[in-house]
């Protein structure tokens, strides 16, 4: 199963790449993707501590519980501000 993850703004400027594509052999919750990537780039959790970080699949927000399918699409991006 391939879930490609795409990073966006600052997020991404920490990660040093917009995109990276993981494979796994079994089913995997959001949560769990995102407890992978903040182990695999730990500067997200520091990130993180200041601002939330917000993921959608597939374009929706989603509850971390959510069963990933293979083929699904997660944006890491932080919260969006204008004024």
């Amino acid at each position: 199963m391939k879930i490609k993850v795409k990073f966006f703004s600052i997020i991404k400027d920490y990660v040093g790449t917009d995109e990276v594509t993981f494979e796994f052999s079994n089913n995997i919750k959001l949560s769990e993707l995102l407890e992978i990537i903040k182990s695999k780039w730990p500067s997200i959790r520091k990130l993180e501590d200041e601002v939330p970080i917000i993921a959608l699949v597939n374009g929706s927000i989603c509850q971390e519980d959510l069963n990933l399918k293979d083929g699904d699409e997660v944006a890491i991006i932080p919260p969006v501000s204008g004024g």
